[in-house]
């Protein structure tokens, strides 16, 4: 281990030399030493045996780069500076990389051991603050993408979402693509990945339970925390001021997501609440509110549980869907997620019994029925119409 000036001094013969071997010892040991070189010198490199870490001086000679650990080879400690171990939360992972991130590049991918799956949206903290980790389609991530103990690689991609980093893939994560539709497989990957795994998603299966991720879709209230990301993808939630003593919710921002006859709930909002009319800030409900507040109201089109901690998921055993009006005017009047009993449209069906009257005309005759009109009365064996059909289990993906 050696450090010198690298200057070399004018002396008598002995000195000079040991000067010089001074000098070609630290080229040699790189300048190794607890203690950092003095003086510097732009590129330098420096073998710190305080730390353990081998560094180079950068280009203008104001700071030292580390290039990984001493007794690592550079392929080693390349890899070992973009790995961590996740120390973070589902859908908020924290990588402490070492040596730390000083700039994030478009051109290394980062690598981390996750120690929590995700269920929706997630971001990453790579030491240099906290930014968005977005799928290959570089939207939000839906849930499954990540599970725990997987190895997760991302890249760094400036122009995406203002920056962002684009999760690669992650070991042991579901092979979402290979459940999709021949319709879904002509989209781009990441966009049939995202789409399987939306939240809200109603999908018929085969079994007799739920595949992982998703719920029976049997009416039933869940909780509106375990559940959140379903629970915000099917229900429309606003701040407004709700009145004691008044069913009117006013200063709401984009009331036009709720529409007349829908489920709410909130502080102060009666059990059972529904919405009457929607103006231009304010909704009108059909219950005066027993309390006083500026809070988040929630309408639930399914259901509003318990009306705080619990939502309801569509109940569909033993019903087909149908497309919601939205205005057309085929089905007026129907509120969004509810539901409709089946019936006959209006209609007769001629019968009568024969008239028999007898015309004679030049020595013959002829007979004439005459029918009188009127309706069949009841028929049929069963209590509704139906086609030939199959029973699947319908589930919602959460």
């Amino acid at each position: 281990m050696s450090q010198h000036d690298m200057t070399i001094d004018n002396g008598p013969g002995l000195t000079f030399r040991v000067d010089v071997n001074g000098a070609l010892q630290a080229l040699v040991s790189q300048s190794s030493g607890a203690a950092t070189p003095n003086p510097t010198f732009p590129c330098q490199v420096w073998a710190d045996t305080g730390t353990g870490r081998m560094k180079k001086r950068n280009s203008t000679n104001t700071a030292w780069l580390d290039m990984g650990a001493l007794d690592s080879t550079l392929r080693d400690a390349v890899s070992v500076s973009c790995f961590a171990v996740d120390a973070g939360a589902a859908n908020a992972y924290v990588c402490n990389f070492t040596p730390a991130i000083t700039a994030r590049s478009e051109s290394i991918p980062i690598r981390f051991k996750a120690a929590n799956a995700n269920n929706g949206p997630c971001t990453i903290n790579d030491g240099l603050g906290v930014v968005a980790l977005v799928g290959g389609a570089h939207s939000a991530l839906q849930g499954g993408e990540i599970v725990a103990n997987g190895e997760a690689w991302a890249q760094w991609n400036s122009s995406v979402g203002g920056g962002s980093y684009i999760l690669l893939f992650c070991t042991g994560a579901a092979e979402q693509v290979a459940q999709a539709t021949q319709s879904q497989h002509a989209l781009p990957l990441g966009q049939a990945m995202t789409l399987l795994s939306q939240p809200g998603r109603v999908d018929w299966f085969a079994t007799m339970s739920p595949p992982s991720g998703y719920l029976p879709a049997y009416g039933t209230a869940v909780s509106r925390t375990t559940y959140a990301t379903l629970f915000a993808a099917i229900t429309a939630q606003v701040t407004g001021t709700v009145t004691s003593g008044s069913n009117s919710v006013s200063s709401v921002a984009s009331p036009q997501a709720m529409w007349v006859g829908m489920p709410i709930s909130g502080p102060g909002i009666p059990a059972g609440a529904t919405i009457t009319a929607v103006g231009a800030s304010t909704i009108t409900l059909s219950a005066n509110a027993t309390a006083t507040s500026t809070t988040t109201v929630v309408i639930c089109p399914f259901g509003v549980g318990d009306g705080s901690t619990t939502f309801n998921v569509p109940d569909v055993r033993a019903r087909v869907p149908r497309g919601w009006d939205g205005g057309v005017g085929l089905d007026p009047g129907r509120v969004f997620g509810s539901l409709q009993g089946d019936q006959f449209p209006v209609h007769t069906h001629t019968y009568g019994s024969a008239t028999f009257f007898t015309t004679a005309t030049g020595g013959g005759s002829t007979t004439v029925a005459n029918w009188a009109s009127g309706s069949t009365g009841p028929a049929g064996s069963g209590s509704e119409t139906r086609m030939k059909n199959i029973a699947l289990l319908a589930c919602i993906k959460y």
